[in-house]
């Protein structure tokens, strides 16, 4: 019997998504005025293009059924990236090699080496990719361009040879923790056991909804002693699902997040019977405290951890506590803010640059053209230096 998708292609009426037309078109000039209003009558550190653009961002969710999001978030044309003039030459190399067990699903981007197929366990880094979307949304495959970006950087640029890894968990509400925090686990230890990959090669890298995962993630290798990675790449990572932060009030119109959607997207993947203090799992809704689970953040976390976050993100304050407890627990950690970014910053800088980035053919140099998969890159290349 053939083993189901863990999120199978969502399936969206033509009167369900002409509702949701109507209702974005509608919406527009409503965010737009209100835009303009809250600007007249209070100063703004950005510009009223960028603020139009995050208002629109903001409130793009507001009334749209989970599974037409879905259906447009959902990567619709792999072709557009494996049949670019950047990744014309690599077809028949295994590119986006489907994992599909029992236990968990995810996709091999690449392995060894983007030009010949190589086994993972003799690269010299193996990334571990969970994507984000506020466990309700998103696709392993979505950052492809940024992923093959990363993995030919690492080669070409560091002489380093790369695996990627990207996983693909149960989203909410059709699962909750711990589905995903297992799934999670069955991959890793997928990696460790069964491909005979050393941990010291392997870096998590989580964003957003993923970069909780991570956490999550590590929670349970600690609580398991199984042996830890390398290290840890959090891109703008939700580690309070509680969404307490002050920062949630202070950038509430400088994000493109909307904090009445993050509660409910946390109410969905960790409900309440998860979250009293009898329930073991009580210690995976916030990681902006010391200590979780009665573990310091240094037996928790890889020997080195990179983290980003915008300072117009909303979980700005909640990442910085994080960043604070762990430092004084003793681990390994770095914090990079990016001036006046929202929420996925990096991933961010490169939504605009991609069609040309894909139009360069290969061997040109692309320098500069995908600045956020630049700042992941240098970031992953740290975390393995700072380790050796």
């Amino acid at each position: 019997m053939a083993i189901p998708r863990p999120n199978p292609a969502p399936r969206v009426k033509v009167f369900t998504a002409f509702v949701a037309i109507i209702v974005s078109v509608v919406h527009v000039p409503f965010v737009v005025a209100a835009a303009c209003f809250r600007r007249a009558i209070q100063t703004s550190e950005i510009s009223f293009k960028s603020d139009l653009i995050r208002s629109l961002a903001r409130n793009s969710t507001r009334g749209i059924p989970l599974n037409v999001q879905r259906k447009i978030n959902r990567p619709k044309d792999l072709e557009r990236v494996l049949g670019s003039n950047r990744f014309r030459h690599l077809r028949g190399n295994e590119i986006c090699k489907d994992v599909l067990t029992e236990d968990f699903a995810g996709y091999w981007i690449c392995q060894g080496s983007l030009e010949s197929k190589q086994s993972p366990s003799k690269s010299d880094v193996v990334i571990f990719w969970i994507h984000g979307g506020g466990y309700v949304l998103g696709h392993p495959l979505q950052p492809l361009a940024a992923m093959l970006h990363i993995a030919q950087g690492m080669e070409a640029h560091h002489n380093l040879s790369v695996s990627i890894f990207a996983l693909e968990y149960t989203l909410a509400p059709e699962a909750a923790l711990p589905t995903q925090q297992n799934q999670a686990l069955s991959a890793y230890t997928y990696l460790i056991k069964d491909l005979f990959i050393d941990p010291s090669k392997i870096v998590v890298l989580g964003e957003s909804a993923g970069g909780h995962l991570a956490l999550t993630l590590l929670c349970g290798i600690a609580e398991r002693n199984i042996p830890k990675p390398q290290g840890a790449c959090l891109i703008c990572p939700w580690v309070n699902l509680a969404n307490t932060g002050a920062s949630f009030a202070r950038n509430a119109h400088k994000d493109i997040l909307r904090k009445p959607f993050l509660d409910w997207c946390a109410d969905v993947v960790m409900p309440s019977s998860l979250r009293q203090q009898d329930s073991k799992y009580d210690h995976l809704l916030n990681f902006a405290v010391p200590s979780p689970n009665g573990r310091r953040w240094a037996a928790v976390l890889p020997p080195s951890t990179w983290v980003s976050v915008g300072l117009h993100d909303m979980f700005l304050d909640d990442i910085r506590s994080f960043v604070r407890y762990a430092a004084a627990e003793g681990a390994k950690i770095v914090l990079e803010t990016g001036a006046k970014m929202p929420h996925g910053w990096p991933m961010m800088l490169d939504v605009l640059a991609e069609k040309d980035y894909l139009s360069i053919p290969r061997g040109e140099d692309v320098t500069g053209v995908m600045k956020g998969a630049e700042i992941i890159l240098k970031a992953l290349v740290d975390v393995r230096l700072n380790h050796s």
